[in-house]
């Protein structure tokens, strides 16, 4: 039997209606708990998130994208698969749609579902040669201003000098991330088994400026001529600091994939052209 840990989402479902059905429906083939401060509110058994995720087959998460970015963060080092029930807006990393979990359900309790790994970021934010920031990424690290101002960016690979941007930040992103922030700014779109990353320009005041693809055992640098706190680092839109002038920020693969189930049979590029194009006929 299917060990499941249901994590409810508390700002979109906050009666827990939603999440007592799928732990019914998921208990009538599976062993199902929640986080044991949901446990009297959700139809199931509860323990504590550090026996959860490892206890686990299979981790379902309420939500929408932003739900499995954190949970990717969260819950990493388990390096447990995670499926995702569609309550945002694209879900472009959702795989079951409210209306269509009844169906998948099925699927879930019988294990037929794949699992993909998605590659990493780990980045360092080192100031006065020692680390002061550290994060987990499975879209993107964004450097911004916080100003009106622009300002420039010091890109270096592996210790060679890549460019210098005056733009409005920097984007490094994984393939998972590229159909994300990096994509708005004019980036590639990348396979989710290509194994790289991309570093789109935010804005460049110039041409010539373009989005340029990585190796992913390369080691990514940043620096920026800013004033004082005009300038933040976020990871995945969720965490971040801000930086300061000096400060250098080192971008490199994570040891870590995050593990996303899969139970549709659509293709990537058929999940490009439905979720991004809009098409509803497939």
């Amino acid at each position: 039997m299917l060990n499941i840990a249901l994590i409810p989402n508390i700002s979109k479902d906050k009666d827990f209606m939603y999440a007592n059905f799928v732990a019914k429906t998921l208990s009538m083939g599976a062993s199902v708990r929640v986080p044991e401060e949901y446990a009297g509110k959700v139809g199931c058994g509860g323990k504590k998130v550090g026996e959860l995720i490892p206890w686990a087959d299979l981790v379902i998460l309420l939500g929408g994208d932003g739900t499995i970015l954190g949970a990717a963060r969260d819950f990493f080092k388990y390096e447990k698969p995670m499926l995702a029930i569609n309550f945002g807006h694209l879900g472009f990393l959702t795989e079951i749609d409210q209306e269509n979990f009844q169906k998948d359900a099925k699927k879930v309790i019988n294990g037929e579902f794949s699992v993909e790994k998605r590659l990493m970021l780990y980045t360092k934010v080192i100031r006065d040669e020692k680390t002061v920031g550290e994060f987990y990424s499975l879209n993107d690290v964004v450097l911004s201003r916080t100003s009106p101002r622009i300002f420039e960016t010091k890109a270096f690979v592996d210790g060679d000098f890549l460019d210098s941007y005056r733009a409005d930040g920097v984007i490094v992103s994984t393939p998972t991330g590229s159909t994300a922030y990096s994509m708005s700014a004019g980036g590639p779109i990348l396979h989710p088994k290509c194994d790289c990353f991309v570093l789109t320009p935010i804005c460049p005041h110039r041409l010539n400026a373009r989005a340029i693809v990585l190796p992913s055992d390369c080691t990514i640098r940043l620096s920026c001529d800013i004033e004082d706190k005009k300038a933040r680092l976020s990871s995945d839109g969720q965490t971040g600091m801000d930086i300061l002038k000096n400060d250098v920020i080192e971008i490199k693969k994570s040891p870590y994939y995050a593990h996303l189930a899969r139970t549709n049979t659509r293709t990537f590029f058929e999940l490009l052209r439905y979720k991004l194009n809009g098409e509803n006929n497939l």
